[in-house]
């Protein structure tokens, strides 16, 4: 008996030991399932997602004996702490402080959305990100499939996004006009440049209204939403007069051009941040901000990498044919009603693009542009017929007469044709493409026939 209460008593105080000291031989680790959403969170769980760190930043934190809660009032002491440790694999260590510049930046931007903190430290998140991206040990090619590289890339757009917003605020108060070598004297501490020499015929717009994140519109009416996965922010600029017709298609005006350019393009938008090894890209507080046409480049070069460009096809139609007020007009030409449109107008959904075909649609009476939305949408979505077409909406008053209709149609696209490409010379001016429905359909049918018939 006594035997019996002195082993009990022998195995107790070995299982005390075991737990106080961590003495060898015992179990310290442990082993239990995990359930879906911890496999999803365990790879993907992040600032984006949930507002905290992810499993791979907290492990690489630990290493160093920090953590989340002791790094989340103190982000610039914490990321110099982790970089100057040679002890973490250098690749996690960006990664990581690329995440806890993110968490600080989305902190920052609920208390203060507009102070030189929340855009410095999304400056921060972006060069960090970026260093990790093209500046760390391994090529972006040797971690294709890696689920840390995707987040880091994440990162980086999202931290573009919300800095250029913060920028083109800025700038826009500050009366500037865009300028390939405009330097925007925005930020304390950074030299921001803007270049807008990759935007093609986009260059010569006028300085938008507004600039906005394609990522943060949601549409109704569009079946689907066409984008291409890549590097950089995807923005909508809202040019001026972009929300009224009456500029372009209402009052008439002889010495007005019969044709115009979509007054919302889709952008794509990177931060480039000087320097040519990853030391000079840590150093530097220099940024130049590169605005690109999605339809132009497919592909940047960042870092000595030719990377892929992001974009969206869908956007910045969506954001036109939403604030057209095309539908309420119609009905108001049709009925000879006031603030109708009293000619044809021809509607270019993207910067005019030399090498493209032009495919018309004409719409039917009592309608408008709208008409297409899915059409032009799915065309403009997709990759092959993109590359070799441009698209041009015609909208013309359904209450006048066919034959003047046709006759001003033809004189409006002559009349575009003649400003982009007067000597005939490109691909678009030969070939065009006429679609119609109902009354557009013998509209096309019209403009297609020669006075023989055939």
């Amino acid at each position: 008996m006594i035997g019996q209460r002195s082993r009990r008593l022998a195995w107790r105080m070995f299982a005390v030991l075991c737990l106080a000291s961590g003495a060898s031989g015992c179990a310290m680790v442990t082993l239990k399932p995990v359930s879906a959403a911890e496999y999803i969170q365990a790879r993907r769980g992040d600032p984006l997602g949930n507002g905290h760190l992810s499993i791979p930043a907290i492990e690489t934190l630990a290493v160093i004996g920090l953590s989340e809660s002791a790094c989340s009032t103190r982000t610039r002491q914490c990321a110099e702490q982790l970089l100057d440790n040679d002890g973490v694999v250098q690749e996690r260590k960006l990664a990581a402080v690329a995440e806890l510049w993110l968490q600080a930046s989305l902190r920052l931007a609920k208390r203060q959305p507009r102070s030189d903190a929340a855009l410095s430290a999304w400056l921060e998140t972006a060069r960090y990100a970026y260093a990790y991206l093209f500046f760390s040990e391994r090529a972006p090619g040797e971690r294709t499939f890696e689920d840390r590289q995707t987040q880091v890339r994440d990162y980086y757009n999202y931290a573009v996004q919300q800095a250029v917003s913060a920028l083109f605020v800025r700038f826009q108060q500050q009366g500037q006009r865009a300028d390939s070598a405009a330097e925007l004297s925005a930020l304390p501490g950074w030299r921001i440049a803007l270049d807008v020499s990759r935007l093609g015929a986009l260059q010569d717009m006028p300085m938008p209204d507004a600039m906005l994140p394609a990522s943060g519109l949601r549409f109704t009416g569009l079946r689907s939403v066409y984008r291409r996965d890549g590097f950089g922010a995807e923005m909508v600029a809202v040019l001026p007069d972009a929300t009224s017709l009456r500029n372009e298609a209402s009052e008439s005006d002889a010495t007005s051009p019969a044709y115009s350019e979509m007054p919302t393009p889709s952008l794509t938008v990177l931060l480039r941040f000087d320097g040519d090894t990853l030391a000079e890209v840590l150093a530097s507080r220099a940024v130049r901000v590169e605005a690109y046409d999605p339809y132009l480049s497919a592909r940047a070069t960042l870092g000595g990498y030719a990377v892929p460009l992001a974009g969206d096809f869908s956007a910045g139609y969506g954001v036109w044919m939403a604030r057209s007020g095309f539908a309420e007009q119609s009905l108001r030409t049709l009925f000879g009603m006031a603030h109708g449109i009293d000619r044809p107008h021809i509607f270019l959904t993207q910067p005019y693009d030399p090498d493209r075909r032009v495919l018309v649609l004409l719409h039917g009476l009592a309608s408008s542009p709208e008409a297409w939305v899915n059409l032009a949408n799915e065309l403009l979505g997709d990759e092959q017929l993109r590359a070799r077409y441009q698209i041009w909406l015609v909208y013309y008053p359904t209450n006048l007469p066919i034959a003047y209709n046709q006759t001003e149609i033809r004189n409006g696209l002559e009349q575009a044709l003649d400003h982009f490409d007067p000597q005939r010379r490109s691909a678009s001016t030969h070939d065009m493409v006429l679609v119609g429905h109902s009354m557009g359909g013998v509209l096309a049918r019209l403009m297609v026939s020669s006075s023989d018939g055939d």
